[in-house]
């Protein structure tokens, strides 16, 4: 298993190192924006087996070049969709792994276009080697309690700070949460 494997596959099933630093959340507005990527459909309990899925769409962004194969692409972050919630955080979702384009009629095969809706986000961040997202994800849940964090259910993404796929110790992450209106 490949060292960025083991490092997401890290992040994603257990919890993150307490050296971990992360902040209240901030409500900003983002406008709408295309992703390409590769794909798949999951749910949380899911990912916290050792069926997960993430962590095997990460291994594939860094074995098969994915990045490299986006065309049109806007900046070097990667952008992690969260999108078609079935039931809440407890059904299905669909994953998109990929990065911000221009708009674009030519998808590589293998691979979706997904439009993050614009819109009211509750900005999340915190940093970490590796980055913190389980922990980030159990403080945004832990926050969706009456009368705090409403999510929409609709769009949430995360950014990763270019290079990321190469080098598992880059130790920023943005959790966009969309706001129910």
């Amino acid at each position: 298993m490949s060292f960025l494997l083991t490092c997401l596959a890290t992040v994603l099933v257990t919890a993150a190192t307490p050296s971990a630093q992360e902040s209240k959340p901030i409500k900003v507005h983002v406008d709408s924006f295309p992703v390409m990527g590769i794909f798949t459909v999951t749910t949380n309990e899911r990912e916290s087996s050792p069926e997960a899925l993430i962590p095997r769409m990460w291994a594939r962004l860094r074995t098969e070049d994915i990045l490299g194969r986006i065309p049109n692409r806007l900046d070097n972050e990667i952008i992690a969709v969260y999108c078609d919630y079935e039931n809440g955080r407890k059904g299905s979702y669909k994953y998109v792994l990929g990065a911000r384009v221009s708009p674009t009629k030519f998808v590589p095969r293998g691979m979706v276009i997904q439009t993050v809706e614009g819109g009211t986000y509750a900005r999340y961040n915190a940093e970490g080697a590796p980055p913190p997202v389980v922990e980030l994800w159990k403080q945004i849940w832990s926050d969706e309690k009456p009368g705090g964090l409403e999510r929409a259910y609709h769009t949430d993404y995360e950014v990763h700070p270019a290079g990321l796929a190469e080098n598992a110790s880059r130790s920023r992450i943005d959790i966009y949460i969309e706001l129910a209106k």
